[in-house]
């Protein structure tokens, strides 16, 4: 069984699976870091934004969104039905758009603190 790296099909399928992995990858390290900043920021003794408390309480959904991630990834490279391919290509981007803003935001929130201090000296 020959694949045909040329077809749209194939090209289609490859960026599925890479915009998916890439959304996977940008959504696993958060969690692991939040602790961190959770420890430092209760050093702090200071109210937190309500964007950085947001994210120290929810840290979890990125290990959520990563394993939707990752369950797209099996669906793409499993189905072999066009119409599916489609939709596949589709959501690939949209979750590799989410998961940058959601990286984004999480490096947003979690700075705030820190300037949010820095302004009160």
């Amino acid at each position: 069984m020959s694949i045909d790296w040329h077809s749209n099909r194939t090209k289609q399928r490859i960026v599925q699976v890479a915009c998916f992995a890439l959304a996977t990858l940008a959504c696993i390290p958060v969690p692991m870091v939040v602790p961190e900043f959770q420890q430092m920021f209760n050093s702090f003794g200071a109210d937190l934004p309500w964007l950085t408390a947001l994210y120290l309480g929810h840290a979890y959904v990125f290990y959520i969104l990563a394993g939707i991630f990752l369950v797209l990834i099996a669906t793409s490279l499993i189905n072999k039905q066009d119409a599916w391919v489609r939709r596949l290509s589709g959501i690939s981007v949209v979750s590799l758009l989410l998961a940058i803003t959601l990286v984004i935001t999480a490096l947003i929130a979690l700075q705030l603190p820190i300037h949010q201090m820095g302004s009160l000296n």
